[in-house]
């Protein structure tokens, strides 16, 4: 089941609760400023912005973009990843984030209510790929943009110590643009440097 704000099944959130206590590691908080950085020259921002991370695990990515927007919300499935974010938030003092815990499917949010909405690392969990995209239609205000920063194919070796994932073994940027295309997304760009891609869409 598709229970969690990131798409992951019941046993993947369970495993991520345990995960978020050692989650932010060298590794993982480089990784988040590269992307961060990818994110900033791609994606087009405004100071007035309400932007949407999905699936934000501990939030590495969106605390390195504060300054790009208005109001951050970040949702995420793992209770225990939530909860790094809101120390995060109680440390930091900023008043810019709120952190749901939950499933981003559940109409919480408010349709055309923010103007970006951005994944990394998250998509590759999800199952119903079209229910979710359908969602981040619905979530988008017109002209708000979507980007999506994941793996590119592999043969499941990246997830190959996880007996419980049911997710993509990553994804062909041409088709999954494609495929979103056809939920009402426009490309505005797309590039795969390494294994990972980000791919830019607006909702038309």
């Amino acid at each position: 089941r598709n229970r969690g704000g990131s798409g992951r099944n019941d046993r993947e959130i369970a495993a991520f609760d345990e995960l978020s206590r050692t989650w932010d590691n060298d590794y993982r908080i480089t990784r988040a400023k590269a992307i961060a950085g990818r994110i900033r020259r791609d994606v087009p921002f405004a100071a007035s912005d309400s932007i949407l991370e999905f699936g934000c695990g501990t939030g590495l990515v969106s605390f390195n973009l504060l300054d790009l927007g208005a109001s951050f919300t970040l949702v995420d499935g793992s209770p225990g990843m939530s909860a790094v974010v809101a120390e995060k938030i109680r440390q930091s003092q900023t008043g810019k984030v709120t952190v749901i815990t939950g499933d981003l499917l559940s109409g919480q949010l408010p349709d055309g209510g923010f103007d970006v909405l951005f994944c990394s690392m998250a998509l590759h969990h999800v199952v119903d790929l079209d229910a979710y995209g359908r969602k981040f239609h619905r979530l988008l205000a017109t002209g708000g943009r979507l980007c999506i920063v994941d793996l590119t194919e592999d043969d499941g070796t990246f997830h190959r110590d996880e007996p419980d994932f049911r997710g993509h073994n990553g994804f062909d940027p041409q088709k999954l643009s494609s495929r979103f295309a056809g939920l009402g997304f426009d490309p505005v760009s797309r590039e795969v440097p390494y294994s990972l891609f980000i791919l830019v869409m607006r909702k038309a």
